[in-house]
């Protein structure tokens, strides 16, 4: 490593002065990465020295986190399938222009000193791991998938499957579903003319109340498919299935609907 500064033989280095980490690479070839002045404060808070940095746990985790991106620029580890690191030294730098016999060596000498990571080769990746891992995640997916088509509750501590709009009026399931049915059909009346469009309207209430507005405007689309040409939907044939539930269910004040409605 380059120097600018020539160090004489009467100058001897015994300070405690590590600025980063670096690979066991050659001249030429050796990188490193320097730590910044947050870091720098770490390793030269009281108490850390030469002796005793290996027992200091913040020291080994900071070490071990820039050994991971030293690992993406080591021309060593790059040569590797999955470099590890196998020892970490504390390592002197003499700075100057010549190689000198001292250089990056485990010893009392280095104005400077850095932590030297010896990278080891530990094999061949595991690509089975994320096979492994992505197979859970499907299969998780999966089953998200199936309970949702199959809309799946919970009553009395017994899992039972539930058909859209044919539930307890008291479940909160059936107020979603006939949000979801409220959906349905306004998607479908955006392919009408707007003169159909006006028939139907939505707003928040009791469950009383959206349950006339639905049947109300499916009633108004199938009477409009006298004059309008209706397009088989799928949308449309969830609403008529939820609709014809909730009728077979005799409530009294959607009587009035149900005897008009076609299903």
């Amino acid at each position: 490593m380059s120097s600018f500064e020539k160090p004489g033989p009467e100058i001897r280095f015994s300070e405690w002065r590590p600025i980063g980490i670096c690979d066991q690479g050659g001249p030429h070839e050796q990188k490193a990465i320097m730590f910044n002045e947050k870091e720098l404060a770490m390793v030269a808070a009281p108490g850390i020295d030469r002796q005793n940095w290996q027992s200091h746990p913040q020291i080994i985790k900071l070490i071990q986190r820039h050994s991971k991106k030293l690992a993406k620029i080591s021309t060593i580890a790059k040569r590797m399938a999955r470099p590890g690191v196998s020892d970490i030294r504390l390592v002197g730098m003499v700075l100057q222009f010549s190689k000198t016999p001292t250089l990056n060596q485990e010893s009392e000498e280095g104005r400077v000193q850095l932590f030297q990571i010896s990278f080891i080769d530990q094999g061949r990746r595991k690509p089975w791991l994320w096979k492994v891992l992505l197979g859970l995640i499907s299969i998780f997916v999966v089953i998200i998938g199936i309970l949702y088509l199959l809309d799946l509750e919970f009553e009395g501590g017994r899992r039972t499957r539930v058909v859209f709009c044919d539930v307890k009026r008291s479940s909160p399931t059936y107020a979603a579903h006939l949000d979801k049915a409220q959906q349905h059909l306004k998607a479908y009346i955006q392919q009408m003319p707007s003169a159909y469009r006006q028939s139907c309207y939505f707003k928040q209430g009791p469950i009383l109340l959206t349950e006339e507005q639905l049947l109300t405007c499916l009633l108004s689309v199938q009477t409009a498919a006298a004059t309008f040409p209706s397009v088989p939907d799928e949308s449309l044939q969830k609403v008529n299935q939820c609709v014809n539930r909730i009728c077979l269910k005799n409530l009294k004040h959607l009587q009035p609907y149900c005897r008009q409605l076609h299903f």
